[in-house]
């Protein structure tokens, strides 16, 4: 699906129809907590292909990932309760202007408040699939969730502006299929690498695949 309510439509290189197809859907997680350790990551690895890019150049195009209602209508990446986002700090040197005595940084609450966790992003990497044909993919083995229920990502398009352009928006978007973040004691068990991953671990993508 291409999001019209953004610019992306405009800055689009010519002859360019982007399209966006979830090739690995996600299927379950267990909960994760904070800590790095601790990351449960959905399973199997999310993966997107684009097609209808043409030969134009692909080192630009970068993919996020949200965390959506299973109707597709609100984001849930983060609870929406925590309390003010940012605080500003009184940097030790004040004999600086007025504007950069202060450093911004995220408080504590708006950090425990993301429920969509780990690596967000990611860039086109051309790989052979399981049919041997070759495509540009998306890969998000990383992404974790901090909270049980039902959900859907989505996976957002951008060509990240050069040093000339002054913006970029999204070119196309679209949702995974819906699936369940269960607790520890619900968790059905951890899924077998599939084929598609094996795949791409063989062609050097880290697919989180265990050894």
């Amino acid at each position: 699906m291409k999001d019209s309510s953004n610019t992306g439509a405009d800055i689009l290189p010519e002859h360019q129809d982007p399209k966006l197809t979830v090739v690995q859907q996600p299927l379950r997680s267990r909960v994760c907590g904070f800590s790095p350790q601790d990351r449960r990551p959905v399973l199997p690895p999310p993966v997107v292909k684009l097609s209808g890019w043409g030969s134009e150049d692909t080192g630009s195009l970068i993919i996020f990932a949200s965390l959506w209602s299973p109707d597709c209508q609100n984001n849930v990446s983060y609870s929406t309760r925590c309390s003010a986002p940012f605080e500003y700090k009184l940097k030790a040197d004040t004999g600086l202007p007025e504007t950069s005595k202060y450093s911004l940084s995220p408080t504590s609450a708006y950090t425990k408040s993301f429920i969509l966790m780990g690596n967000v992003t990611s860039v086109g990497y051309n790989l052979k699939d399981q049919k041997n044909e070759e495509g540009l993919f998306f890969v998000f083995p990383e992404v974790a969730i901090r909270s049980a229920g039902r959900y859907k990502l989505r996976f957002d398009l951008y060509n990240m502006p050069s040093s000339r352009q002054i913006g970029c928006g999204i070119l196309s978007s679209i949702f995974s299929s819906e699936f369940q973040a269960y607790l520890p004691k619900d968790f059905p068990g951890t899924l077998q690498p599939t084929t598609l991953s094996k795949i791409f671990g063989r062609q050097g993508v880290d697919m989180r695949i265990p050894t």
